[in-house]
């Protein structure tokens, strides 16, 4: 099979599934959690692979998961999905949240459960590191496995 690439044929298994991966991402974009606080998110991959969300820890950042997002083998394998928690600065467009309430764990698995809707993602595995593990049991706890069923969790680096 040939793919005309920029009125180019390619032939290369490899390049066409670059081609092909770089037209899936679906790019960064500014979503309005279930509060209306303004979150970070960003996809890559295919939507039509095994989607995985990436949690980043306290003191951390989704800048964390670079050089994951740059790798092409979960690129082929995986629709990988990574925001940016509430309240941090990495982005001045983010909000900012003054109250206590607004970071208590439920608003975080709103954010998590608002992430995956943004991107029609449902039963994702979560990637979740440091702090970021304890998010997930507030996600079962908060939606429970109906709403939002997970199809794992893998957890790096976390303490309860």
């Amino acid at each position: 099979m040939a793919v005309i690439y920029k009125n180019q044929p390619m032939h290369d298994p490899h390049s066409i599934s670059r081609v092909l991966r770089a037209s899936c991402i679906m790019g960064d974009q500014y979503i309005t959690s279930q509060d209306g606080t303004h979150i970070w998110a960003d996809a890559a991959g295919a939507p039509w692979k095994p989607p995985v969300v990436f949690v980043h820890g306290l003191l951390c950042s989704s800048l964390n998961w670079a050089k994951q997002f740059g790798d092409e083998q979960l690129l082929d394998n995986l629709y990988m999905i990574k925001y940016e928690a509430r309240g941090k600065r990495c982005f001045d467009e983010l909000d900012q949240p003054e109250s206590e309430e607004a970071y208590i764990s439920t608003r975080h698995a709103e954010d998590f459960h608002t992430v995956c809707t943004a991107f029609n993602v449902t039963a994702p595995i979560a990637l979740s590191w440091s702090f970021g593990g304890l998010m997930v049991p507030d996600v079962l706890s908060r939606f429970g496995t109906s709403l939002l069923p997970l199809t794992g969790h893998v957890i790096l680096n976390t303490v309860p």
